[in-house]
């Protein structure tokens, strides 16, 4: 520890900690544009000068390292007249544009022009101006407000993993933007909107249609994939209009995905709002109590070997949970994840969860990753373990299909033979991984759908044998996969098309990627979900539901985390919570109202439920797996991603118009 005085106060702070985080330490506030925690130190704005007993001149706090003994002050004349001296220069080219500036009532300039500003300038010369650059549909430039604090161009370098942009000319002729015409090429671009202290990069969704100060917040959590990142949903009237990160640094630290943050316009098109029954070929509008009786009905007079259940990506613990009574009641025996209808398994926790949490990469000095495209299926994943390769020069040997990562990687094989050679110890990188200390091997969630789950435990657990030390970790896509593995499934066909030839009836709930060509024609499908998609243009009967922002409910994210989404809006047309639908259902096939009142019962079910727990990361043991031989389990197939379209890959985000350009841009940037 380094003991040094700040403002005549003492303070012990860590070895190799700058004089601004001692500031920190002692409560004293600096004023910075350039300098932010996560990202490397540029010192190029000079807004955070402090003056050192025995210096000459000012020093720039966020460059200068700490030393024992140093006497700091932040608040003397000097200092004052230094940082009034930096803002005037800052405000020589920057244009009057704060009454129509998104960025006005968070504007970094703006705030610290206040406290620290003059207030007159005497500059009288014309003002510089740079032209806009074209990033996409999603970040809006006016480069005109820029003060080159360089934010944006570390973190696409630094945590990105694309070097899109970048600075061009030298002194009054600087400008930030990409070298070529091209678009900000990343799946986290619109972190940079945060990072900007002033209005030069603003979201284009978001222009001119609210200032901060009329928006109500509301904190949640993110559905869009399995991560679950902390962020805080901003609403006006009836609508989301924004999106912003909620920092959690054993989870998504401050950043969050394009896809979070720009897909809530899909919340409210293309919304199922009445439900339907189908008559005479056509889908017709009826009330609850008729739509109830019919479905309740539909399910009792099919053989329970032949009802089958499938839920999707942004089912919630309750939902399942109701879900999995219902069929109990039912005597039915198939109710499974649409991601994966692997059998077995899920007895411990430690089979299905990302073990020891997402921070506890930061210790990993090695990457093992099995068939995950990493940077679409969580981007937020990806820039940790982009910053660990470069911190701690990690190796990645990537046994999967080819893909654009952000990070270097020893690409092994495209083919799952590769995983048994490598498990049963002839493979050339066996010799390489027991050197590692804390190796780590990260299995994709579409190897799931490929492959038993049996047979992927016990693949695991041959090179666990090897490399004792090893931690086996799942990186789920789907927001709702670990919650309903928590639960546990009923399940006794082992193939899709085995689960569709023996169903006589299908009850979807949720979001699902179906083939509706491989149904019976005399399947009755029975959907209760969102948004119009191609089951519900196939379903018998439709139960309008609510999407996550609608209703407070539970998830477990990857790492087996439980965390609650806050409700807020309003549900709207004859929408219902799914949780209070399947109530209702359960309540008619059993026929007595206190057999349907089980969501007492759900912490009773599993530590993770019990709501003490919500937030922190369940206990793991990462056992040596059974190493028993899988045989016929794992076939020569090519492994792909469980992903194709990381902006459309959900009927939210291919109801928003915002994702849909993304796309659109994304495949003419790739022809």
């Amino acid at each position: 520890m380094t003991l040094l005085t700040v403002n005549g106060k003492s303070v012990s702070v860590p070895n190799g900690s700058t004089v601004i985080q001692a500031c920190e330490l002692a409560g004293v506030e600096v004023p910075k544009f350039c300098y932010h925690p996560r990202l490397s130190i540029a010192g190029n704005c000079r807004m955070c000068l402090v003056e050192l007993k025995g210096s000459k001149k000012p020093i720039a706090s966020c460059a200068m390292p700490v030393g024992d003994g140093m006497d700091i002050s932040t608040d003397t004349p000097l200092v004052k007249k230094a940082r009034e001296g930096v803002l005037e220069l800052l405000l020589v080219n920057h244009p009057l544009d704060c009454p129509i500036c998104d960025q006005g009532g968070e504007c970094d300039l703006q705030d610290q022009a206040m406290v620290f500003g003059s207030d007159r300038g005497r500059f009288s010369e014309n003002k510089r101006g740079v032209a806009d650059k074209n990033l996409g549909p999603l970040i809006k430039t006016i480069m005109t407000r820029c003060i080159h604090c360089t934010r944006c161009i570390r973190f696409a370098t630094e945590i990105a993993g694309v070097e899109d942009l970048g600075t061009t000319g030298r002194g009054k002729d600087t400008e930030v933007g990409t070298y070529v015409d091209k678009f900000f090429d990343s799946e986290m671009s619109g972190n940079v909107i945060d990072l900007c202290p002033v209005g030069a990069l603003t979201s284009k969704p978001y222009a001119f249609i609210a200032r901060p100060w009329e928006l109500d917040s509301t904190d949640s959590i993110d559905v869009m994939d399995a991560t679950g990142s902390n962020i805080v949903l901003q609403t006006r009237g009836s609508g989301i209009v924004r999106v912003i990160p909620r920092e959690n640094d054993g989870l998504n630290q401050e950043w969050i995905g394009d896809k979070t943050r720009f897909s809530y316009d899909g919340l409210l098109k293309q919304r199922i709002q009445f439900p339907y029954i189908r008559k005479d070929g056509r889908l017709m509008p009826v009330d609850w109590l008729t739509v109830l009786n019919k479905a309740s009905g539909a399910l009792s007079g099919v053989d329970p070997s032949q009802v089958v259940g499938l839920m999707g990506k942004f089912v919630d613990v309750e939902s399942a949970f109701l879900m999995k009574r219902l069929f109990l009641k039912l005597g039915a025996r198939n109710l499974v994840h649409d991601s994966s209808l692997s059998a077995g398994g899920e007895d411990f926790r430690e089979n299905f969860i990302f073990n020891r949490g997402v921070k506890s990469l930061e210790k990993a000095d090695c990457f093992y990753i099995l068939s995950s495209d990493t940077r679409k299926e969580s981007p937020v994943v990806n820039a940790r373990i982009r910053s660990i390769v470069r911190k701690n020069n990690a190796p990645v040997f990537y046994v999967g299909a080819e893909n654009n990562s952000t990070y270097d990687k020893l690409s092994i094989s495209d083919v799952s033979t590769s995983m048994v050679h490598i498990s049963q110890g002839r493979h050339q990188i066996c010799s390489l991984l027991p050197k590692y200390k804390s190796p780590v091997l990260i299995l994709g969630s579409g190897l799931f759908d490929k492959f038993s789950m049996p047979s992927l435990i016990n693949m695991c657990g041959l090179i666990k044998a090897q490399v004792p030390q090893l931690n086996i970790s799942v990186l789920h896509f789907n927001a709702s996969h670990v919650g309903i593995s928590e639960l546990g499934k009923i399940q006794t066909a082992t193939t899709k098309s085995d689960l569709f030839q023996t169903g006589k009836a299908l009850y979807v709930l949720g979001d699902v990627d179906l083939d509706i060509s491989k149904l019976r024609d005399d399947t009755l499908v029975i959907y209760q979900g969102t948004h119009g998609s191609e089951v519900a243009s196939r379903a018998d009967i439709i139960l309008p539901g609510s999407t996550h922002v609608e209703k407070s409910s539970l998830y477990l994210n990857t790492e087996g985390r439980p965390q609650i989404t806050r409700r807020a809006l309003p549900s709207f047309g004859e929408i219902r919570n799914d949780f209070d639908i399947l109530r209702a259902l359960t309540e008619r096939v059993c026929g007595s109202a206190s057999q349907a009142n089980e969501l007492e019962n759900l912490e009773n079910y599993s530590p993770l439920f019990i709501s003490a727990n919500r937030g922190e990361l369940p206990e793991t043991f990462n056992p040596l797996f059974s190493s028993k031989r899988f045989g016929r389990y794992i076939q020569a197939s090519k492994l792909n991603s469980s992903i194709s379209n990381y902006y459309l890959s959900d009927s939210i985000s291919r109801s928003s118009s915002t994702m849909l350009k993304c796309s659109k841009l994304m495949k003419w940037q790739v022809v």
